[in-house]
């Protein structure tokens, strides 16, 4: 996953125009470091309570994640 995001990253030609906001690199940073934060915490996670606890954060994760589906609106019907 890491991979991926990295190389869109760095094959995107407006990588170091820090003038201009561009929504796509800027998505593709909070990726790269959400992964990294998110390796850290899961870590944290399992010295503090153990792997099994650790897998249940995640799956309730994905449910949140999962229900937070549920209420996207869906696109208007053209007419």
């Amino acid at each position: 996953m890491l991979t991926t995001v990295w190389c869109e990253l760095m094959a995107d030609p407006k990588l170091l125009n820090f003038r201009q906001k561009i929504v796509s690199r800027d998505h593709k940073l909070i990726a790269i470091v959400a992964l990294f934060l998110g390796g850290f915490v899961g870590r944290a996670i399992i010295d503090a309570a153990g792997a099994a606890a650790t897998l249940g954060v995640g799956a309730g994760m994905r449910l949140a994640i999962a229900l937070c589906w549920l209420f996207v609106p869906g696109k208007a019907p053209k007419a």
